[in-house]
């Protein structure tokens, strides 16, 4: 059997985080005297943790505990008159004091748990003695709230299309864990002068350009995720909008041409003037031979056409160029082919900026070896139906240990046992070819 005398004192209500037990809390009980118990409140410094709380308490000095007979602790719930049927009860679980010295002794702990974080706990102390309950004064803490950790934005890339109707994007963001005691988001623009964002997540696209959305945590700002949005320009003068995923817009009609209907003339591989036949080494400024290329030669690391030797950006412009191997692949998995009247006509599968389905016609015509107009090439040929286009990748091929860049990338259109095709070959550099040019948003 316990038991302890302590002067007339009080039951003192302290709490302590799991993470820290020195961390205080304050209470709104106003100080309460009766026969046994006092409570009365303390400093607060705003760390109460949602594991566990440990309250403490005082017996008053005439009164000696015996723990065989005797019955300590508190009561503790979220109703502020500790009436309803949150209320716990919970005995005491240890004494508290100093060392062994039971003269020490202050009074007794329990443990409270588990606790919902931003939220007001009541407790007081009760004392059982011959039957009878002594309870102390009603007391009160704030857990604190769970902090938000992560911040998840939807969709992570957007595109809004400058020609379209509606030049809005909307993202949403959710902040995380679901328990944050404060789930709030503000939104930002990396540069509102490309798009701006509102309170609610509505994108608009002001300009061409990429731009960051940011959403952050009211509660931890430095708690962030972000959308990268691109903001499309319309189409460019003599431009197709065929609803591809790039946003690229592509030529009306072929280089140099003046209408749908018409063939555009035959270039080189990465020269910027058309010409007339002969297409052979001897009249291809680059080089002369099958090894000797003074550019695109895997010494100067050129695997693509230079901004200076690319037709397309020469003699249109702007952010026209010959398309790359990718972008006649995007192209072509986005429309469908069909043989028609004088040529391939490619549909698009998705609508352009404007809503509406586009198409682009590719004339039928050979290429160029010498002199000589051409329709067979890697010993396959499909007759005069077919299509020839210069892409921009040099192409190699190997001999022992060496490698000659003797090949331009082109896109052949051909038709085969009744369906239309299209596929990537490879050309000598100096044979001729036409160009079908592809504006290029994000060059």
């Amino acid at each position: 059997m316990k038991r302890i005398a302590i002067a007339f004192l009080a039951l003192a209500a302290i709490v302590f985080a799991t993470v820290s037990c020195k961390d205080k809390f304050s209470t709104n009980g106003e100080s309460t005297a009766i026969s046994l118990i006092l409570t009365f409140p303390i400093e607060d410094d705003d760390d109460i943790g949602t594991e566990i709380a440990t309250v403490f308490g005082k017996f008053a000095d005439h009164y000696e505990y015996n723990d065989d007979v005797d019955e300590a602790g508190f009561y503790y719930g979220t109703d502020p008159k500790l009436e309803d049927g949150s209320v716990v009860k919970k005995h005491m679980e240890d004494w508290w004091g100093e060392g062994e010295d039971t003269s020490k002794w202050k009074g007794f702990k329990a443990n409270i748990y588990p606790l919902t974080a931003n939220t007001v706990y009541y407790y007081r102390a009760y004392l059982i003695r011959n039957g009878q309950e002594e309870l102390g004064a009603i007391m009160s803490f704030r857990t604190k709230p769970y902090s938000v950790t992560e911040v998840v934005v939807t969709p992570t890339t957007a595109t809004i299309k400058l020609a379209a109707a509606d030049k809005t994007v909307q993202l949403s963001a959710t902040a995380y864990p679901e328990a944050a005691s404060d789930r709030r988001i503000t939104w930002a623009s990396g540069n509102s002068s490309v798009a701006e964002v509102n309170e609610n997540g509505l994108v608009t696209g002001k300009a061409e350009g990429v731009v960051y959305i940011y959403a952050s945590s009211v509660q931890n700002p430095s708690v962030n995720d972000k959308c990268k949005v691109t903001v499309l320009p319309a189409p460019p003068e003599g431009a197709v909008d065929m609803g591809l995923p790039s946003g690229n817009y592509w030529y009306r009609y072929d280089l140099t041409a003046t209408s749908e209907g018409t063939s555009g003339k035959f270039f080189s591989w990465a020269e910027t003037s058309y010409k007339n036949p002969p297409f052979d080494s001897d009249h291809y400024p680059m080089g002369d031979a099958w090894d000797n290329f003074t550019k695109y030669n895997g010494h100067d690391h050129y695997s693509y056409i230079r901004p200076e030797d690319d037709a397309a950006r020469v003699l249109l412009g702007g952010k026209w160029s010959v398309p790359k191997e990718a972008e006649w692949n995007e192209l072509v998995s986005n429309c469908n082919i069909t043989k028609t009247t004088g040529g391939f006509t490619l549909m698009a599968k998705n609508k352009g900026q404007d809503g509406v389905t586009h198409s682009l016609f590719f004339p039928y015509n050979g290429y160029y070896n010498g002199s000589d107009k051409k329709y067979d090439l890697d010993g396959e040929d499909y007759g005069s139906e077919q299509c020839f286009y210069w892409g921009n990748e040099v192409r190699y091929y190997t001999s022992g240990s060496e490698e000659y860049y003797k090949y331009g990338l082109c896109r052949r259109f051909y038709y085969d046992s009744g369906t239309a095709y299209s596929k990537n070959c490879n050309m000598v550099r100096w044979f001729g070819a036409r160009i079908r040019p592809v504006y290029r948003v994000s060059d």
